[in-house]
């Protein structure tokens, strides 16, 4: 939107830059091709979703697959701010450069999304030097005061700057819990593997805690992916002895599992500590076997949770660091009408297409070894595709007037305010879920009201008690925890302020760290009439 003004021989002009969104999830295609040397591969593009959402590239590779872009562009474009999933979306992108030759463009484009990242964790950083999960949360998080603190370590020494003060308190945090751990509970391997993080990331920030890590180490049988950290952190600190002896003796197999809290764990993380800790105690052979099944998990069109992400894509690049896997790439490849000769030692070659033309990509191999490519296209869909169902958990959604009258919201009148009203039941077993996210986008024809002068929950408020809320322009993102049969409401007060027809998007809770818990409602068209 320009606005001009003039008045006599005087003018002004401003500028305000509006962005029109689409709410719809992002739909992934991805033709897969194995190329053999000197063998062509022909793959025909046709943009998805609606134009203007478009994305497409080709990615080659001379190492199994893990499919950088389509994983990496999850973890930008996740829409939620917490401490873990802030550092998660930044962390990978301090190691692209192992990966591929960056144009100057992408260079930039890491150095601002790293700032934004490191003032966000500033916001989050408690006068202790802990960090909280949500901003203005009252106590810091454990895990995630751990992993804020490794990727700002990371950061500084790749040359970022941080504001001053913040990783010195950070690590006077750190110290204090680490020599006062003590591992009492039932629930103490994850308070163990915990600790082996914390130990970590003081060795990683250089001034390793070895009473600390000594004790952890003769305190009794460890959980195998503890064992993996305490090794790394040993390893870290100058003592791969010490670190190959725990690695030898430590199971390498343990069965596949999901964390809604405490580690944010699973797995794929799991074996992606055990890289990182074999990487530094210099078994990068053993490691290699590792790095198979975490690539594999990553090319996959299995969903994986931001922690698990970031922590392969991490683990990924350090082998790659530390090894030549294979000889330099070569291939010719033919896109956006022009032909390129490529040759490089990178192991991964990403080709951006035009995304809202069709075409025909053409690859030929040049190298003498295997090629993995990919044709990955991303897009919008005009409207989402998600139907309702749910999975361990349940959800009503109820639209009333300021009397509590249940109303129709696919037709109001201009001016009506009314209420959503959003009710999430456990559905599940008998465990308890948390850090689930109610995401409510709403019909840009209506206006949300009343809410963003609230900066925390207060106890006469009409709806449950949640961990945080995040109002926005378009939608109120609540996050809360769900014991086992438990159910809760929250309410939004809104305003049909526009009239038209407009689209309501799919309203949809879930759990951030499962995606076995899960409840959607799908979207639909709504009209706001005039008087």
């Amino acid at each position: 939107v320009v606005i001009k003004a003039r008045s006599g021989g005087h003018k002004a002009t401003h500028s305000i830059e509006i962005k029109v969104e689409n709410p719809n999830p992002v739909i992934t295609d991805i033709n897969s091709n194995l190329l053999r040397p000197s063998q062509t591969v022909e793959m025909h593009y046709e943009p998805i979703g609606m134009r203007g959402t478009n994305k497409a590239v080709v990615e080659i590779s001379n190492i199994p697959p893990m499919d950088l872009s389509r994983r990496l562009e999850y973890l930008i474009r996740y829409p939620y701010g917490c401490v873990e999933q802030t550092t998660s979306s930044v962390f990978p992108q301090l190691y692209l450069s192992a990966f591929e030759k960056l144009s100057a463009t992408e260079q930039k484009d890491i150095a601002r999304n790293i700032h934004a990242a490191i003032h966000a964790l500033r916001r989050m950083q408690h006068g202790n030097g802990g960090f909280g999960y949500w901003p203005g949360a009252s106590s810091a998080n454990d895990w995630g005061s751990t992993y804020a603190g490794h990727f700002l370590t990371e950061a500084k020494k790749k040359g970022y700057n941080l504001p001053a003060g913040m990783l010195d308190s950070w690590y006077s945090y750190q110290k204090k819990a680490a020599n006062s751990y003590n591992g009492i509970g039932e629930e103490r391997f994850r308070y163990d593997l915990r600790q082996a993080y914390r130990l970590f990331s003081l060795a990683n920030y250089g001034k390793p805690s070895i009473g600390a890590m000594n004790r952890l180490k003769e305190s009794g049988r460890l959980e195998p992916a503890a064992v993996w950290m305490l090794a790394a952190a040993y390893a870290k600190a100058g003592h791969e002895t010490v670190a190959r002896n725990l690695l030898d003796n430590a199971p390498k197999y343990i069965k596949e599992y999901e964390e809604y809290g405490y580690t944010y764990g699973s797995r794929t993380r799991d074996y992606a500590v055990l890289v990182e800790a074999m990487v530094k105690a210099g078994m990068d052979a053993r490691a290699f076997e590792y790095i198979k099944l975490i690539t594999e998990k990553l090319s996959s069109s299995e969903w994986l949770s931001t922690q698990s992400i970031a922590f392969s894509l991490i683990a990924v690049s350090s082998y790659v660091q530390n090894n030549q896997l294979t000889d330099d790439m070569k291939f010719d490849a033919t896109f956006n009408g022009k032909k390129h000769q490529i040759s490089q030692t990178k192991p991964i070659s990403t080709l951006e297409l035009e995304p809202a033309s069709s075409q025909t990509v053409t690859v030929e191999s040049k190298s003498g070894v295997n090629l993995f490519v990919r044709l990955v296209r991303m897009g919008q869909p005009m409207e989402s595709p998600i139907s309702s169902r749910q999975q361990n958990l349940s959800m009503s959604v109820r639209y009333e007037d300021t009397d509590g009258n249940r109303i129709n919201p696919a037709q109001l009148m201009q001016g009506t305010d009314f209420v959503a009203e959003v009710t999430v039941r456990h559905a599940g077993g008998p465990g308890g879920y948390q850090e689930l996210a109610l995401e409510q986008v709403f019909p840009s024809g209506w206006e949300i009201t009343g809410m963003r002068l609230k900066t925390e929950y207060s106890a006469d408020d009409q709806s449950d008690y949640f961990d945080y809320q995040d109002v926005r322009d378009d939608g109120v993102y609540t996050f809360f925890d769900l014991s086992a049969n438990q159910e809760k409401t929250f309410k939004v007060n809104l305003n049909a302020s526009y009239s038209g027809d407009f689209y309501h998007p799919v309203i949809q809770c879930k759990a951030m760290y499962s995606d076995n818990v899960f409840s959607y409602k799908t979207g639909y068209w709504v009209k706001v009439k005039t008087q």
